[in-house]
């Protein structure tokens, strides 16, 4: 027993706080390997479950409580709430970026502007629309197609918008013939377009505004980049303090929410 960083068995972790408030709930979570990353450290300590928890990005641990459920996805644009947000999920936690900047679309590399405006649209599909029934079609060749179709909603879905990550620079970032531009000041622009889009789209939501929260892992991730199995992700005791620190944003709003609705 005990902490084997690096990819070795861990004890099961106390309860996070405020992880009661989080039981019945369906959280939702977008995005790819820091996204399944903090799916495993949730599973670890909201359920104390023995989460495989070994230097695998590919890894997603099966949650036994049936709260958590996690969808790729790479790109702002390839979000489509019809196909990708059940009406099941009562919040959603989401990440993307990465792929923007470490492996452009084409080779095109947005600027924050342009990161910025596609973010805001990504969040105005997830506070207005959830998958709702779905149409069987029939085509010209009479072969049956279902369609999803999305329905508007009125009810805010509490959103949780994750920044990217810092990691530690590699030679695609540095050769002159860069491949990949997730440097440090490219990471911090982007992560400030990130957060000027949550608060954008809050103040124009037609009544859904305040749904969408930045919760800000940076100071966390920043100073221990190099403590990562692979130079980008963690595991271990840095997994789980991640985990535990959206777990008490997410539970912070939950409280307020719930005091309201009493």
């Amino acid at each position: 027993s005990g902490l084997q960083y690096g990819g070795g068995a861990l004890s099961a972790p106390p309860p996070a706080y405020g992880g009661e408030l989080l039981r019945g709930q369906r959280v939702c979570l977008f995005g790819d390997s820091h996204m399944r990353h903090l799916h495993n450290g949730l599973v670890r300590v909201l359920t104390g479950a023995a989460c495989m928890d070994v230097p695998r990005s590919h890894a997603v641990c099966p949650d036994p409580s049936g709260t958590l459920a996690y969808t790729e996805l790479h790109y702002p644009r390839d979000f489509k709430p019809c196909r990708q947000l059940p009406d099941a999920c009562t919040a959603a936690i989401v990440n993307v970026g990465q792929w923007s900047l470490g492996f452009p679309n084409a080779g095109h590399v947005p600027t924050a502007a342009e990161f910025e405006r596609n973010i805001a649209a990504m969040l105005w599909s997830f506070l207005h629309h959830r998958s709702g029934h779905h149409e069987r079609e029939v085509d010209a060749d009479a072969n049956a197609r279902i369609t999803p179709v999305c329905n508007a909603t009125t009810t805010p879905l509490p959103i949780y918008v994750l920044p990217i990550n810092f990691s530690v620079m590699s030679r695609r970032v540095l050769d002159c013939e860069a491949r990949d531009w997730r440097n440090d000041a490219a990471i911090g622009l982007f992560n400030s377009a990130l957060r000027r889009a949550v608060y954008a789209v809050n103040a124009t939501s037609d009544g859904l505004g305040g749904a969408l929260h930045f919760v800000d892992t940076s100071p966390l991730v920043a100073p221990v980049s190099d403590l990562s199995y692979d130079w980008a992700h963690f595991t271990g005791i840095i997994s789980d303090t991640l985990a535990r620190h959206v777990i008490a944003h997410m539970a912070a709003e939950l409280s307020v929410l719930q005091q309201f609705v009493q």
